[in-house]
């Protein structure tokens, strides 16, 4: 075993005796400390659940916006194109004969 191994080896051994801090509590006035910084910065900042609710907001536009765009365009094409009336009448067909 080299020098080096056998250092490292009563470093590991010396480490293992020391006794060991199982503390969970926080530092005196930390909670004090975190309060106070919360309540001093700017109010213009947008928290991470305001955000989320404007995200949803938006999302929620668009997707109406979408619906209903591809509501109107959907009512045109089936009426005016011969093949979607053609793919509705073999469903249509299809599910009349698989009925008791």
């Amino acid at each position: 075993m080299s020098d080096l191994d056998s250092q490292l080896d009563k470093l590991f051994k010396a480490a293992s005796r020391a006794p060991r801090e199982t503390s969970c509590e926080l530092p005196y006035g930390f909670e004090t400390r975190v309060l106070a910084a919360w309540a001093a910065s700017p109010a213009e900042e947008i928290s991470l659940l305001a955000f989320f609710q404007r995200a949803l907001l938006a999302c929620l536009a668009v997707m109406a916006l979408t619906l209903a765009y591809s509501y109107g365009n959907w009512n045109n094409t089936v009426s005016s194109n011969p093949l979607y009336a053609m793919t509705d009448s073999a469903v249509d067909s299809a599910v009349d004969i698989s009925l008791p």
